[in-house]
């Protein structure tokens, strides 16, 4: 890209340039960015139990502004109290903005964000579950005992996007 001298314009170019190379190319692409600066001021009130500690960043205070945001189909803000006494290790992946929702994706409430616990340095847990606990326990299982394993343990975001896409069928068996 040539500069013209007018950076908003140039990083709207920029985000339409991204979203064209994702679709020809069927990708994803990832951008990430940090806060601006008032919004690195922006701290729990007095008498709140996060006192003092940086509060989530919303879209706009995004560097660069709502621009990113606005072209983006999904946004995504993952936030971690880095100074927080029993919170340090905890990355909040707050889900902002989702386009497309027919499949049941959709955000995540303002006060309950995804959380990412890291411990001991090497294990990490999604919301108090550690998505790599039985990764070894599949071997030797064939595909089918894999999927009809899946298909008894839905979770409720997958009970919940099968009902939205196929009708309340209760027994399907779908395993996603």
């Amino acid at each position: 890209m040539t500069e013209t001298g007018n950076k908003h314009q140039e990083d709207y170019d920029i985000c339409a340039n991204l979203r064209l190379f994702a679709s020809q190319t069927n990708t994803n692409v990832f951008v990430n960015a940090h806060l601006v600066t008032a919004a690195a001021r922006n701290v729990f009130p007095k008498d709140h139990d996060l006192e003092g500690h940086l509060k989530p960043p919303e879209k706009a205070d995004t560097e660069g502004g709502q621009k990113f945001a606005n072209r983006a189909d999904d946004f995504w803000t993952i936030h971690r109290m880095t100074q927080h006494a029993e919170r340090w290790n905890i990355g909040e992946l707050h889900v902002r903005k989702v386009k497309e929702t027919i499949t049941g994706g959709g955000v995540t409430p303002r006060e309950q964000p995804i959380e990412l616990r890291w411990e001991n340095h090497c294990k990490y847990y999604i919301d108090n579950v550690n998505p790599l606990e039985k990764t070894y326990s599949g071997v030797g299982q064939t595909e089918m005992d894999i999927l009809a394993e899946q298909v008894v343990h839905k979770t409720k975001q997958h009970e919940r996007m099968s009902k939205m896409t196929y009708g309340n069928n209760e027994a399907d068996n779908i395993p996603f």
